[in-house]
C-alpha cells in the first residue's frame, strides 16, 4: 500500500485544491419579488447545498416551489441532482417569483400542499415539457409538402400513443385529465376510504349504529390505467454482483434499499426512470427459505446523511429468493403458473410505498399520492439464469394496506384476504372480476384475492454505457456490506484499498463512507461533509486525504489493518483513545503504562 506522501509527490498533486475546497465565494441571487441576496457557499459546492443555502438565506416560505436558473427568462435551469456547479466568484443566479402554495385557482395545486413533502426534481421538469408524442412526414399517406401539417403527421398527444401502451406514464395520465372542457379543474386525486367516517351525529358510533353517509363504500379493483415509474436501470452490473454475494456466501435470502435518482426515461412520452446507484442491506434475519426486516431500521443515520449529501435519495427495494438446483444453476420458482409476488410481498411493498410517497399537486389529502418506490424481485427464470423482476403495487392496494384490509393468506402464496367486518374494525366488501369457462364477467368478493389485481409491471434493466458513481469493485476484495456475516474491520478495509492503487477512487465507496463515519477510532466530523462535496472532484479527493484525520486512518491502514474498534487503550492522564499499537498518548505525551 503506497503512503499518501509517495503518492502526492509521484503524480505532483496541487495542494491548492485543498484549499479551494475550504475556500467561501460569494454568489449573487436575484428575485423579481424579493430584490437581491448575497450569500457564502463554498468553493465547491453541489447543487442540493446550493438550493439550502438559498432557502435558508432568503426565508422562502415553500421549499418545492422555487427553482434556481443561471440566466434570465427561467433558462439554464439547476438542477438539484448537479454535483458540479463551476460557478466564479460574483456570479448571479436568478429566483423566479416563487408561487403561494394556497393558491385556489390553480389547477395543479391542493388547498393543503404546504403539508406535502418537496417536489421531486424530475416532476418539476416534466411539468415544463410539452410531451407531444411528435410523427414524420410520412410520404406514402400524406400529400402536402415536407413543411406542412395535416392529421397523418400531426403531433399527438402523449396518452394516444400507437399501438396504446399497456401503462400510461402518471405525467402523461395527468395531461389526460386536464385535457377535457374544464382542464381538470376539478379533479383531485386521492385514496380508496376504507374507514368509517367519525362524528356522524345521526346514530351511536360503531359498532352500534352506522348509515350510508359514514359507511365506506364497497371497493371493486380495477387495473391501474398509470405507473408512476417506467423503467427501473442499475448503473452498472457491478451493483447487483456484489448484493447476490451475500446469498452466494451464504445461502440465505437477502434484500436491500435502492438509492439513487430519478431521470426522464425518454421511451415513454412523459416517462420516469429510477436508476439505482447502489444497494444498502439494512439489519435482517434470514434464512433459506425466507427473510424478516423491521421498517424502522431501513436506513442508518450515517447512510441517510450520505446519500442526501450526494444528492441521492431512496428509489426502492430489492430482495432475492433463489434456490439453487445443485449444477450451478437456480431453480424457476415464480411464474405465470405459481406467482409473480406473494401476498405477503405485496403487503409490504404497500407499506414501504406509503412510507415513500409521492408528492402531487392534485392530491386531496396530504399532498401526496401514489409513489415512485419500486420493488425488485431476484429470482431463476425457466433457463436456469438469475434475474431480475420489478413492480409497483397498486393505489388502492395500498388504501387497503394503510388500513389493514389486506391479510395474507396461510396456505396459497398468490392469494390475499380481505377480513370481515368486526365490532372493532369495519372493513369496507371488496370485489374484483373474472371471467368465467363460459367467458361471462362475473364479480367476485375478494375472499381469498388473486394479488395479480394488486400489481403493476415495471421493465428492468442495464443501460448499454455503464455509469459509475460509486467506485465498482471485484466482489472477492470489496468492503463487506454492512449486516453481513462478514466483519467490517480494518483487515478488510485494508484489502479494499490494496486492490485500488488510487485511494481517491477506493475511498469513493458507499458501504466504506458508511463504515468510516461510524468508526470510533479516528471521528470525521466536518471531515466527511468536505469529502462528499468534493466527490466528483478526483484531485480535490486527494487534497483532502493529506489532512489529519484522513492521516490517522492512513496510518491503520499501513499497519495492515491490525487495529479494530475495539483494539484502542484510554489514556488514564487526559482520557484520549490512542491506537493499541502505540504506547505513548498521541495528545499528552505521556506513557501507556505508568
Amino acid at each position: 500500500l503506497y503512503s499518501f506522501d509517495t503518492f502526492l509527490s509521484y503524480y505532483n498533486i496541487d495542494f491548492s485544491f485543498a484549499i479551494k475546497c475550504y475556500s467561501v465565494m460569494i454568489i449573487r441571487v436575484q428575485s423579481p419579488s424579493l430584490g437581491t441576496y448575497r450569500i457564502n457557499i463554498p468553493a465547491r459546492c453541489t447543487a442540493a447545498h446550493l438550493y439550502e443555502e438559498v432557502f435558508n438565506t432568503l426565508k422562502l416560505d415553500s421549499a418545492h416551489l422555487y427553482q434556481l436558473y443561471r440566466k434570465r427568462g427561467k433558462q439554464a435551469l439547476i438542477n438539484k441532482t448537479e454535483l458540479k456547479l463551476n460557478f466564479s466568484e460574483g456570479e448571479m443566479i436568478f429566483l423566479p417569483d416563487v408561487e403561494e402554495t394556497n393558491a385556489s385557482n390553480n389547477n395543479y395545486r391542493s388547498s393543503n400542499l404546504s403539508n406535502a413533502v418537496p417536489l421531486d426534481e424530475i416532476d418539476f421538469i416534466l411539468e415544463k415539457l410539452d410531451g407531444r408524442i411528435i410523427r414524420k412526414f410520412d410520404p406514402q399517406l400524406c400529400r402536402h409538402r415536407e413543411q406542412a401539417r395535416c392529421v397523418h403527421c400531426l403531433p399527438k398527444d402523449p396518452w394516444d400513443a400507437d399501438p396504446a401502451p399497456k401503462f400510461l406514464s402518471f405525467h402523461a395520465w395527468l395531461r389526460k385529465l386536464s385535457s377535457g372542457v374544464d382542464k381538470g379543474k376539478f379533479t383531485q386525486l386521492s385514496y380508496p376510504n376504507c374507514k368509517v367516517l367519525p362524528n356522524c351525529g345521526d346514530h351511536p358510533p360503531w359498532p352500534a349504529g352506522i348509515c350510508t353517509k359514514c359507511q365506506p363504500a364497497a371497493i371493486t379493483l380495477t387495473r391501474q390505467p398509470y405507473r408512476h415509474v417506467d423503467y427501473v436501470s442499475f448503473e452498472n452490473p457491478s451493483i447487483v454482483d456484489r448484493f447476490l454475494s451475500g446469498w452466494r456466501s451464504s445461502g440465505k435470502q437477502r434484500m436491500g434499499i435502492l438509492y439513487g435518482r430519478y431521470e426522464q426515461h425518454k421511451d415513454v412520452p412523459l416517462g420516469i426512470k429510477a436508476v439505482v446507484a447502489a444497494i444498502y442491506e439494512p439489519p435482517q434475519s434470514s434464512n433459506p427459505q425466507s427473510l424478516s426486516f423491521s421498517l424502522d431500521l431501513l436506513e442508518s443515520p450515517s447512510c441517510k446523511q450520505i446519500i442526501r449529501s450526494l444528492g441521492l435519495a431512496p428509489v426502492g427495494w430489492v430482495f432475492t429468493d433463489l434456490q439453487s438446483d445443485g449444477n450451478g444453476k437456480v431453480k424457476c420458482i415464480r411464474g405465470k403458473d405459481s406467482f409473480f409476488l406473494s401476498a405477503e410481498e405485496c403487503i409490504t411493498a404497500a407499506a414501504l410505498q406509503l412510507r415513500f410517497p409521492n408528492p402531487c399537486r392534485r392530491a386531496a389529502e396530504d399532498g401526496n399520492f401514489g409513489s415512485k418506490f419500486v420493488t425488485v424481485c431476484m429470482t431463476g427464470d425457466s433457463d436456469g439464469s438469475i434475474h431480475s423482476e420489478a413492480y409497483q403495487i397498486s393505489n388502492q392496494a395500498c388504501a387497503l394496506v394503510r388500513h389493514d384490509c389486506l391479510i395474507p393468506t396461510v396456505d396459497a402464496a398468490q392469494l390475499g384476504y380481505v377480513p370481515e367486518s368486526t365490532a372493532l374494525k369495519c372493513v369496507p366488501d371488496v370485489f374484483y372480476k373474472l371471467t368465467d369457462e363460459y367467458k361471462n364477467e362475473q364479480t367476485v368478493i375478494a375472499r381469498p384475492l388473486p394479488v395479480e389485481y394488486l400489481l403493476i409491471d415495471v421493465p428492468v434493466g442495464f443501460p448499454l454505457d455503464p455509469e459509475y458513481t460509486f467506485t465498482a469493485t471485484d466482489t472477492e476484495f470489496a468492503f463487506p456490506p454492512a449486516n453481513r456475516s462478514s466483519p467490517q474491520d480494518w483487515q478488510a478495509l485494508c484489502r479494499h484499498f490494496e486492490c485500488h492503487n488510487d485511494p481517491a477512487v477506493a475511498i469513493k465507496d458507499l458501504h466504506v463512507l458508511i463504515y468510516l463515519a461510524e468508526q470510533q477510532v479516528c471521528p470525521l466530523g466536518d471531515s466527511l461533509e468536505l469529502l462528499l462535496r468534493a466527490f466528483p472532484y478526483h484531485d480535490e479527493i486527494i487534497s483532502l486525504l493529506s489532512d489529519e484525520p484522513w492521516q490517522t486512518i492512513q496510518h491503520c491502514l499501513t499497519d495492515k489493518g491490525t487495529t479494530s474498534t475495539e483494539d484502542v487503550w484510554k489514556c488514564s492522564h487526559c482520557t484520549f483513545d490512542n491506537v493499541a499499537t502505540t504506547n505513548t498518548c498521541e495528545m499528552c505525551s505521556l506513557p501507556r503504562f505508568s
